[in-house]
């Protein structure tokens, strides 16, 4: 009796040990892998553009709890960074509609280029002087468009800020017309960054000058 007595003692007090151990190692397992998915679940929303979640702080202070803190940080770091770029953009956005507004109240023909001579901007009056539509010049070459205007291009010099003028005559509909160009570089840091060419029709004003000259 006592050694049946001392073996379900045994049986009970191992029994105890071993369910305490299971329940101390559950307990440790989810003090782990409970941050650890939280930042997962937050990471995976994080990842479709909502970067105002973070993750639960934790009070111990171990690896989990600063690798969320570390976590947190790095998701007001992006959040900060996004909102300045965004901010960015809308000033950008708003000098462009600015500018967009300036140059379609000039009269003169003003067309906005890349380094490599893509037009980015031209304006109303470049697209009515030169008989082309906005589709038919933007995001193309100019040079392509009027190779007059590419050797233009081509005679300016990125070390210098002088303008180069010239004057180009074209057909524009049958009729030949000559425009007073001048294009000029666009720096930033001494790098060349883009171009911006504006030109003027002088046709009527060379016609009135010789008729002037004509009459003295």
């Amino acid at each position: 009796d006592l050694q049946i007595s001392l073996a379900v003692m045994f049986a009970v007090v191992a029994l105890l040990l071993l369910l305490s151990s299971l329940w101390l190692g559950l307990k440790l397992a989810n003090s782990i892998a409970v941050p650890l998915v939280s930042i997962m679940a937050v990471a995976d929303k994080v990842r479709t553009g909502n970067l105002r979640l973070r993750v639960p702080e934790q009070e111990a202070v171990d690896e989990i709890s600063q690798l969320g803190a570390s976590f947190n940080r790095m998701l007001d770091e992006l959040s900060s960074s996004r909102e300045q770029l965004v901010q960015a953009n809308r000033q950008l956005d708003t000098r462009r509609e600015f500018t967009e507004a300036v140059l379609g109240g000039v009269s003169s023909g003003v067309i906005g280029l890349d380094s490599k001579g893509v037009v980015t901007l031209p304006n109303q009056a470049a697209c009515r002087l030169l008989g082309l539509s906005f589709s038919d010049i933007f995001g193309k070459k100019l040079a392509d468009i009027v190779p007059e205007f590419g050797l233009l291009l081509s005679s300016v010099s990125p070390k210098s800020s002088r303008q180069n003028d010239a004057q180009i005559a074209l057909n524009v509909g049958g009729t030949i017309r000559t425009f007073h160009a001048r294009a000029t570089g666009e720096k930033v840091e001494g790098r060349l960054v883009g171009f911006v060419v504006t030109f003027d029709d002088i046709t009527d004003l060379q016609i009135a000058q010789r008729k002037a000259a004509w009459s003295d």
